[in-house]
């Protein structure tokens, strides 16, 4: 079983009254008042999977932990609000602790989060689970499943080079571009690309019941990946995807954050199906990225 298959196996055992999302986007929503939601969502980074501990300082580690979880509420069109942080680890070592909670701390300081909880546990193995809640206005919700045949599918900064840069655990969570995005133009479907950009759109695509083609001429590839496919199934990236109308003339930069916004290709009627333009023609893709259990 893999991942995908293991969230389906979820979805099917837990139901949900009306104005509930629950299993499947970026993160759970919650009825809450005055035309909001709350958001729910919950990332665990995990030692020798997410990062190397000898390899990696502490503070970034903590400073990640927290990253992930932001870009969760981003891509939902959220505002994050309060966290709570579980700790596993094999001895509590003050110097360690001190520099990983403050990677914590800063980066949520910069985004208004107050952390207000947390566990801890002995493990053999380094990890931290954060769970984390925001808000956001039900006129602005952002989730998978409402791309539209005929929209134009975007990215923010650049795809691939994640692993063999220092992106994925430096990365500024796409919170002020997403926030931007939403307030300026009818966006109608959102998420974070964490596990491969084609395997997130074919996510997007499945819980839309759309497919994609996409201009390989168009990507916006980064210098420090080995290849085109590799870009493509690397994960970590932590951007933006999404679509709007292809009426919608999205600017090519976010002039606030400097971040560079580029139109990868549409979405189309042909579900679960993603297909690549390229010199020689087109060609169906496989939804290949990183995978948990594979």
């Amino acid at each position: 079983m893999d991942e995908d298959k293991f969230v389906n196996l979820l979805s099917s055992m837990f139901k949900y009254p009306k104005g509930i999302i629950g299993i499947g986007d970026d993160t759970a929503v919650l009825p809450y008042k005055n035309g909001e939601s709350l958001l729910f969502a919950a990332d665990t980074i995990i030692e020798n999977r997410h990062f190397i501990k000898n390899k990696l300082s502490p503070y970034y580690i903590g400073r990640k932990a927290m990253a992930v979880n932001i870009s969760d509420i981003a891509a939902m069109g959220g505002e994050p609000l309060y966290a709570v942080v579980n700790l596993g680890i094999k001895k509590l070592d003050k110097i360690f602790i001190s520099k990983l909670y403050r990677g914590i701390k800063n980066i949520a300081r910069k985004y208004n989060i107050k952390i207000v909880g947390g566990d801890t546990v002995k493990s053999d193995y380094l990890f931290l689970a954060i769970s984390i809640i925001g808000k956001v206005k039900n006129n602005r919700l952002l989730i998978r499943s409402g791309a539209q045949v005929g929209d134009a599918i975007y990215v923010t900064g650049t795809i691939g080079g994640a692993i063999s840069s220092s992106k994925h655990y430096k990365f500024t969570p796409r919170l002020k571009e997403a926030q931007w995005l939403n307030n300026n133009f009818n966006i109608n479907s959102m998420m974070d690309t964490t596990d491969g950009m084609i395997l997130d759109l074919g996510r997007l695509c499945k819980a839309s019941k759309r497919g994609a083609i996409l201009n390989r001429s168009t990507f916006p590839i980064s210098p420090r990946v080995k290849s085109f496919n590799k870009a493509l199934e690397e994960g970590e990236d932590f951007e933006l995807l999404f679509t709007v109308s292809s009426e919608v003339d999205i600017p090519k930069c976010i002039l606030e954050s400097n971040t560079k916004v580029t139109c990868i290709g549409s979405i189309i009627d042909k579900e679960g199906r993603i297909f690549m333009k390229e010199a020689e023609g087109i060609r169906k893709i496989k939804l290949r990225g990183y995978d948990h259990f594979k």
